[in-house]
């Protein structure tokens, strides 16, 4: 690209160069401290007006190939700048989020207590057995209230495998699919099978979906337990799949000594992986080399439309759905 003039050629020419990407189908991109040499610009204009082309760029409604962008500043005072610029970016609007809530990514998860057959969401997960003949406990509520259509499609389904959903409609519910899985008795299955139904919901385009208190009762999980693997399970979708089209995730609970047991593990798992980030970070800042991840636990809710984006900074969240952005510095 042609060095720029401006601040406004900066924006222009790297919008051309993301255009270039996807038509390439490149997955990765480094950028440098454009403008800030010979151009003269100082730091912060440059790197304003290269987030102005990436915000731009990756909020258009078409799926982005890039998935890490990087931005190269050898001289120190342009790195300074830019890093402080990416924290700044990156602040929470103001706050922090509910007790009851954690965001993973762009997503925010809520445990409440309710009853699961009510909620008013795209997708329901119904935890069965392996034929979904299942009559008791939240099952057996849930087919009672979805009707005798549900409970046709899922004969005609047939035998649900350990790891894999089965997605019906919703029956009388409130809502347009139930996800059926085999309900499991470990951490370690619950945590893959909660996986595998955000898989489903990928597929399916269910934007809203609420959860039971997934492993207890029968399953025999203890409730910390259960949340601390549900979490985990959904953290490891939403780190392979930044560009998720699910907005909002309930975990709904109709039991006192249940919810409480779920929101203490809530507690403890954002105390640990905030402390593992905290370590990983001064990790980074010891190498001279800051990174914004792509998950936050910290973000206050701004929006109590259900599947809204709760993001206190919208547009940076936006950003962060498709891709994780890093400021280096080489000496």
């Amino acid at each position: 690209m042609v060095g720029p003039d401006s601040t406004a050629d900066i924006t222009s020419s790297l919008e051309t160069v993301l255009n270039l990407c996807e038509a390439k189908t490149a997955t990765t991109l480094a950028i440098p401290a454009i403008g800030t040499g010979r151009g003269g610009f100082a730091p912060k204009e440059s790197i304003k007006a290269i987030f102005t082309a990436l915000e731009k760029h990756l909020k258009e409604p078409n799926s982005s190939c890039l998935r890490s962008i990087t931005v190269v500043a050898f001289e120190q005072k342009t790195f300074d700048a830019f890093r402080d610029h990416f924290k700044a970016w990156n602040k929470p609007a103001s706050g922090k989020m509910p007790e009851n809530q954690v965001k993973i990514g762009s997503v925010r998860i809520e445990v409440k207590k309710g009853d699961i057959t009510n909620e008013t969401v795209r997708g329901i997960v119904n935890t069965t057995n392996r034929d979904m003949s299942l009559r008791g406990g939240v099952s057996g509520a849930i087919f009672k209230a979805a009707g005798a259509s549900v409970e046709q499609e899922c004969q005609k389904h047939g035998a649900l495998q350990n790891d894999v959903a089965a997605v019906t409609s919703g029956g009388n519910l409130h809502c347009d699919f139930i996800i059926h899985m085999v309900g499991p008795h470990s951490a370690a299955e619950t945590r893959s099978r909660v996986r595998n139904v955000l898989e489903r919901c990928e597929e399916k385009q269910i934007t809203t979906v609420s959860f039971p208190a997934v492993g207890t009762g029968g399953g025999g999980v203890q409730g910390e337990d259960a949340i601390g693997a549900m979490l985990q399970g959904f953290k490891d979708h939403l780190s392979q799949n930044v560009s998720t089209v699910i907005k909002l995730i309930y975990i709904v609970i109709d039991r006192d000594n249940v919810l409480q047991e779920f929101q203490k593990g809530l507690k403890t798992w954002i105390a640990n992986t905030q402390e593992s980030e905290a370590d990983e970070y001064d990790e980074n800042d010891d190498d001279g080399d800051d990174e914004l991840e792509d998950y936050s636990s910290t973000e206050e809710s701004s929006s109590s439309d259900e599947g809204a984006d709760a993001s206190g900074n919208a547009a940076f969240d936006d950003l962060l759905k498709m891709c994780r952005y890093r400021c280096s510095k080489h000496a």
